[in-house]
């Protein structure tokens, strides 16, 4: 347990630290989190060459690759919101399965955002 209790606390500093960055951070905010959650999520479509050049690498459409690239972000911020906002809920619910689902959505941002930077040698 408390292998358990020390990772979540890793999980959590982690992705408050990802979270307060992209509030507060110049040129970001809620306006930019807005924009790629309801937009073309993370690339804008101030370089549509590179969209298109990513897309067709992957074997897909633009417009497909845009709705993926929106739902990864959608999912993105729901695994930096929900384990920033778990704080809340450890009395409520179960401490062990709030530190192993934190853990879990953890696990997936590191993957998202590890695929996002591999994308950028594609």
């Amino acid at each position: 347990m408390k292998a358990l209790k020390v990772l979540y606390a890793l999980s959590f500093m982690v992705c408050l630290l990802q979270l307060v960055l992209w509030l507060f951070t110049p040129f970001m905010g809620v306006g930019a989190i807005w924009h790629m959650v309801t937009g073309s999520g993370f690339y804008s479509d101030a370089y549509p060459e590179r969209i298109s050049e990513i897309s067709e690498k992957l074997g897909m459409t633009v417009t497909t690759f845009k709705m993926v690239n929106q739902i990864v972000s959608i999912i993105y911020f729901i695994t930096l919101i929900i384990p920033v906002l778990s704080i809340f809920f450890l009395k409520k619910f179960s401490k062990r399965s709030i530190y192993i689902t934190v853990n879990c959505l953890f696990v997936l941002n590191i993957l998202i955002l590890f695929s996002l930077w591999l994308q950028k040698f594609l």
